[in-house]
């Protein structure tokens, strides 16, 4: 009787400590778990990307066309603004000051005279600036993106100079595109608002679906919306030289020159 009492009493110690000591390894890794979640993560923009060099792109302007942005981010934590106010001044307004990174090294915050001017957030060759209240959201952020590398359509207001054979008269409302990285271009043919999808493809080949427009009464109003709207839909290529973009059709045929104010 004394040696089942004996016999019960040891294998019950056992199992005690084959549970303390399985206790205890899942606590540890739960610990090393928790470690590993709640480690601070190190690739962060500062860190990981080559974020220094120019970047490009066209700003919404509340008493003008567009704002023609260049913006010059230095190794010295100074930057360069240059910026055009299309259709109110031909002028290059230069801007100098210093940027500091936010702690978390994603948000580049730019001074003037210790005053914040702008906040962006910066990306894989891009960055996208912050409105006053944060960050901008959906179609409307298409339009805050600054790009380093960008495709020479892009971000440009293209001023119509020839549509359809046409010359334009550089005066009013001149016909205009902008062709946005996100696959959207908007428009107006001098009267109403066109916009519409398109596509780049290799040997810059572009397709534009179908335009859709405003439905505005023009009158007596000179506009050039159902002959800009056909060209966009004929355009089968294009070709930027320089400040200019021809739009060509499956013949190679030239159907519509644009210009654009650019900042090199």
């Amino acid at each position: 009787m004394m040696k089942k009492v004996l016999l019960i009493a040891i294998v019950l110690t056992l199992i005690s400590a084959c549970k303390s000591k399985q206790d205890a390894t899942n606590t540890l890794e739960e610990m090393q778990s928790s470690e590993e979640i709640n480690l601070p993560d190190m690739h962060t923009s500062q860190t990981s990307l080559d974020y220094q060099g120019a970047y490009y792109g066209l700003l919404p302007c509340a008493d003008c066309m567009g704002i023609q942005l260049k913006l010059t981010i230095n190794n010295d934590s100074t930057y360069t603004t240059e910026s055009i106010y299309l259709g109110k001044s031909n002028e290059i307004f230069t801007k100098e000051g210093k940027y500091n990174w936010d702690k978390f090294g994603r948000e580049i915050i730019c001074r003037i005279d210790n005053q914040i001017v702008a906040r962006y957030k910066v990306e894989e060759n891009r960055i996208v600036q912050f409105g006053q209240q944060g960050k901008i959201d959906g179609d409307t952020e298409a339009r805050y993106n600054l790009y380093k590398n960008p495709k020479a359509i892009w971000n440009k207001l293209w001023f119509a100079t020839s549509i359809k054979g046409k010359k334009i008269e550089q005066s009013g409302v001149i016909p205009n595109l902008t062709f946005l990285p996100n696959g959207r271009v908007y428009g107006s043919g001098g009267c109403n608002q066109l916009q519409a999808n398109y596509s780049l493809n290799e040997n810059q080949s572009i397709k534009i679906s179908t335009v859709s427009s405003t439905k505005r009464a023009c009158g007596d109003i000179t506009h050039y919306d159902f002959e800009l709207s056909e060209a966009m839909m004929q355009a089968k290529s294009y070709e930027v030289v320089e400040s200019q973009l021809y739009l060509k059709d499956s013949s190679q045929e030239i159907i519509a020159i644009f210009k654009a104010q650019t900042i090199d």
